[in-house]
């Protein structure tokens, strides 16, 4: 059961008939793995984007590399993908849950979004594992399915039968403010006890001189993803 998000999207594709191309099933279970080890850009294309809910559009490399300070900060979070269905469009409709477990250590800025010490967040970060809702996510793919063009999510969230239970704070917080700051990775600052306020607006990336189907370091990524942020 899909749950649409309080914001207005656009018409929900069209699933087809049958299981989902193998390839592309695979494609999206190797890059929601490879989030934090960076093997997500071997499954993606040189030009892929990926677009959090209540962001812009990022550079998957752009991406990944502020992934790191985030698995610094909760060494156990674990991507799951529960389900991957092939619509009629080609794409795919993916619903993935982000279990981030207990803050363990600082975490480090992220362009636009702020560091975050462990001794200043509150006692439930360090003492309950945090879970969030199973998101709906839309992907698209290159010709022969083998990797994945684009990721796109908008707040809306699944029931799905079986899946973690979602934290109760997470849970009340999620896209009640209909501005999208409460969800993704504002989500998780709030339950830091930090607000991040009003989502910036979506925009296409900006065109990038270099290659970016491989990770960037850190310092990279908080240069270009505040660059995506101050357009």
């Amino acid at each position: 059961c899909i749950r649409d998000s309080e914001t207005e999207a656009p018409p929900a594709p069209v699933p087809k008939e049958g299981p989902a191309d193998e390839k592309k099933e695979a494609a999206v279970r190797a890059f929601m793995a490879g989030f934090f080890d960076g093997s997500a850009a071997a499954v993606a294309t040189d030009d892929a984007v990926f677009n959090p809910p209540g962001a812009p559009p990022l550079p998957v490399a752009v991406m990944l590399g502020m992934m790191g300070p985030m698995k610094a900060a909760y060494p156990s979070w674990e991507p799951v993908v529960h389900s991957v269905v092939e619509n009629e469009d080609g794409s795919c409709t993916v619903l993935t849950q982000q279990k981030a477990g207990k803050m363990a250590a600082d975490l480090a800025a992220m362009g636009p979004m702020p560091a975050v010490a462990l001794a200043d967040v509150p006692e439930r970060c360090t003492t309950t594992e945090a879970c969030f809702p199973v998101e709906v996510g839309t992907y698209t793919f290159n010709e022969d399915g083998t990797k994945v063009a684009s990721g796109s999510y908008s707040g809306a969230i699944a029931e799905v039968e079986g899946a973690p239970e979602v934290t109760p704070f997470i849970a009340e917080v999620w896209n009640k403010k209909g501005d999208l700051s409460d969800v993704g990775f504002g989500a998780v600052f709030l339950w830091m006890g930090v607000s991040l306020g009003g989502a910036p607006a979506a925009a296409p990336p900006p065109p990038m001189g270099r290659q970016l189907s491989r990770q960037l370091t850190h310092d990279e990524a908080l240069v270009i993803a505040q660059q995506v942020a101050d357009e």
